[in-house]
């Protein structure tokens, strides 16, 4: 807006502009160009400014030639910020007239041609638009962040494990992404975790997003096995969203007494367990992805988790960050968590990410969600 009314001032060859924009039934300065003296924020009502009154209510261009002799002014305001002439033009949006652009000569009255008049309202019109792109991109990112915080909640802390979650957008444009991440309670002993990806962005991957993580919350509190839960999860899917979405998740309830991790990785990238010994290794993700079709079969699979070992589940932004035709690959990555020595849960997604991000010079082609979990106190304590 400030460019505007410093490009639109040399075009038009005027000695000052400024745009005022309407607040209730006041105008109120909030761009201007070479003028005299400090006007931003000057507040004007419309018996202090009938021209721009006349402007809104009529939405045509009022050319003023000389304000001195002319009762569409307050000639005590010309006079006392010496305006000789003026032009000014409604900026109108759906919502009615929200502004006006003025176009104002201080030094000696100047007669506003058709030409002038028609720029003008041209300009006008382009600003007008500008405006309410801006406020509709504004609420729609406002929904949008509102949305996205919301699919990503999950508690403060859950007592016996320590654990770290992160999101990033790929753009700052595209806000609502198809990554999440999810960790529950599912009594005393049990903790749910889920990570995925949905294919696609916006509203509907949001809402398949928040569908898949309802219907496995659902599914959990039955006590089936995360390959039940989500073979449940796949025919909801199937039938509540296009054919042409599609979800790859990672699903797994920890026992809190055993250690025993039970999941089912649906066409997801591998999860990764870090031991406390430093052992490093993939877990094995052998089942098709969630919404593709009707009928699939899940397997369940199981592992330790011991005190000091740590799971770390990601989605494919991690793997698929590049650097020109290079990926990070999961070889690189497995190798970076490899080499870390002591790190709490809680600090590992920042770590990763900091790592992908350096690799790929703070680009990213695709969303990231990380969630890292570990047990906070030994087994025993717990059993105890």
């Amino acid at each position: 807006m400030q460019r505007i009314v410093v490009e639109a001032c040399k075009v038009i060859n005027c000695e000052t502009t400024t745009i005022a924009l309407r607040e209730g039934n006041r105008w109120v300065i909030k761009y201007s160009h070479r003028f005299p003296q400090e006007v931003i924020g000057l507040i004007l009502t419309d018996k202090e400014a009938p021209h721009m009154a006349l402007a809104a209510r009529t939405k045509k261009p009022v050319a003023i030639n000389d304000t001195y002799s002319d009762n569409r002014v307050d000639p005590e305001v010309m006079k006392k910020y010496n305006i000789r002439s003026t032009l000014v033009v409604p900026l109108i949006t759906k919502e009615g007239v929200i502004g006006a652009l003025s176009f104002l000569y201080h030094s000696a009255t100047v007669a506003f041609g058709e030409a002038e008049i028609d720029f003008a309202n041209k300009l006008g019109a382009s600003i007008s638009l500008a405006i309410e792109n801006a406020r509709l991109y504004a609420g729609q990112r406002n929904i949008a962040d509102t949305l996205q915080g919301a699919l990503l909640v999950v508690p403060q802390r859950i007592e016996g494990i320590n654990f770290g979650y992160l999101y990033r957008a790929a753009t700052d444009t595209a806000r609502v992404g198809g990554d999440f991440y999810d960790i529950f309670e599912l009594g005393p002993d049990r903790v749910g975790m889920v990570v995925g990806d949905v294919s696609g962005k916006g509203l509907q991957a949001a809402t398949l997003t928040s569908l898949v993580k309802s219907t496995i919350w659902a599914y959990a509190y039955d006590n089936g096995s995360p390959a039940l839960i989500i073979t449940k999860t796949n025919e909801a899917v199937v039938k509540a969203s296009p054919q042409e979405l599609f979800v790859t998740a990672f699903f797994g309830i920890l026992d809190m007494r055993s250690g025993v991790l039970s999941y089912c990785s649906a066409g997801h990238p591998p999860a990764i367990i870090k031991r406390k010994s430093s052992e490093t290794f993939f877990l094995t993700t052998n089942s098709p992805a969630v919404g593709a079709f009707s009928g699939l079969s899940y397997i369940n699979n199981e592992e330790i988790l011991g005190k000091g070992d740590v799971l770390i589940l990601y989605t494919d932004g991690v793997t698929e960050a590049r650097r020109g035709s290079e990926f990070f690959g999961d070889q690189r990555l497995i190798g970076f968590i490899k080499g870390l020595k002591s790190l709490k849960a809680r600090e590992l997604p920042r770590v990763i990410f900091n790592e992908v991000t350096s690799f790929s010079g703070e680009v990213l082609s695709d969303d990231i969600a990380l969630l890292t979990v570990s047990f906070e106190r030994p087994l025993a304590t717990l059993i105890n």
